[in-house]
């Protein structure tokens, strides 16, 4: 049986199979783990705390910590 070869190039196909990689790729990182989504968002945020704390607290800017390498 030969498959036509419009159908390869089928515009509609090609959409439908994003959008289902898509939702396949949100319900693995949204649905399927949500604590481990919690997790990455709440490092971040530490992260960020972290950083931004010690450079106010110490007053250092990024450009000076190569002032005190010198």
């Amino acid at each position: 049986m030969k498959v036509k070869k419009s159908s390869y190039n089928n515009r509609e196909i090609a959409r439908q199979k994003k959008r289902r990689r898509f939702v396949m790729i949100l319900k693995f990182f949204i649905l399927g783990n949500p604590l481990s989504l919690c997790m990455k968002i709440i490092n971040s945020v530490v992260i960020v705390g972290l950083y931004y704390g010690f450079m106010t607290t110490f007053s250092i800017g990024p450009s000076y910590l190569f002032l005190l390498r010198a």
